[in-house]
């Protein structure tokens, strides 16, 4: 890690990783939060420039981790295993074993977490227990990370991009079915969601 005065850009100091990352780096409070191949999530503690603590997944990590409200930290990897990590303390919180790989980034947003995988579910967990919510199948796998919006009139949504089917829009709270509940489809929608406007 490099520290570069942000008037000058100079570089005044530099602090060694303790594992090579393998996802992009989130920050929370003075940690660098990233994953690594051998399925390691870890907090290297910039203030000071050292390592802090780690916690171990199945498999390899190969998308950034996800904050969670003020103080947790959502990641899956390549070998199914979803965990939710307490931020100060790094210590689990729950965790899951899916079939498939979770090979894109997992979203969250109105006390849920949505978790895509290549086993071709879309699942919603309760974020605070990580009881399932409900779980989509889609037509085929999902490796795109799905992007949690509010409507508006307390109805949030989530969009999910799927090869077969184009891009999924479903309730984020779906009401009525364990499979979820599909509001539109739109086939010919191709690329990574990037935000909302109101038009």
């Amino acid at each position: 890690v490099f520290v570069l005065d942000h008037a000058s850009g100079s570089i005044i100091g530099r602090q060694p990783l303790d594992k090579v990352p393998s996802t992009e780096v989130i920050r929370s409070g003075p940690y660098l939060i990233y994953g690594t191949r051998t399925g390691q999530v870890m907090w290297h503690q910039y203030v000071v420039g050292h390592p802090w603590r780690a916690n171990q997944l199945r498999g390899p990590v190969v998308h950034a981790p996800t904050l969670v409200g003020a103080n947790s930290v959502v990641c899956g990897s390549e070998g199914g295993t979803v965990l939710m990590l307490d931020g100060k303390t790094v210590g689990r919180i729950w965790g899951d074993q899916i079939l498939g790989n979770v090979s894109a980034r997992i979203a969250s947003g109105d006390g849920l977490i949505f978790c895509p995988s290549d086993d071709q579910y879309l699942r919603a967990y309760d974020a605070a227990t990580g009881r399932l919510k409900w779980k989509h199948l889609a037509k085929s796998p999902l490796d795109q990370a799905p992007f949690f919006f509010d409507a508006g009139s307390g109805t949030p949504r989530i969009l999910q991009w799927s090869a077969e089917e184009g891009l999924i829009c479903l309730e984020a709270r779906s009401k009525t079915a364990i499979q979820g509940t599909v509001i539109w489809t739109l086939p010919e929608a191709k690329g990574d969601k990037i935000g909302r406007a109101h038009v």
